[in-house]
């Protein structure tokens, strides 16, 4: 990968940190009031909790909604920086 590839990347990474973060802090707080939820003891099922929560996770659509908004956001992105680097069309 080229220089302009990696400023390319760079770039792109900088522009969905938001979109990344906000997902993040979304999930965050769904997990913590789902745990908060339940009722805990020593002999709970450590994998049927994390199953039982990420089942929910998932059906809540929050997860495919998320990273939507980020391939969204990085193919605008990407095709906004792709034709500024297009040289100019001559004779059109």
């Amino acid at each position: 990968m080229g220089r302009d590839g990696l400023c390319l990347s760079s770039e792109l990474l900088n522009f969905n940190q938001p979109a990344y973060q906000n997902l993040r802090q979304k999930v965050d707080n769904f997990v913590s009031t789902h745990l908060d939820k339940q009722e805990w003891n020593p002999t709970m099922n450590k994998n049927q909790l994390r199953n039982g929560l990420r089942q929910s996770v998932i059906q809540s659509g929050m997860l495919e909604a998320g990273v939507d908004r980020i391939i969204s956001q990085s193919l605008r992105i990407r095709i906004l920086l792709l034709h500024l680097r297009m040289p100019p069309k001559v004779g059109s």
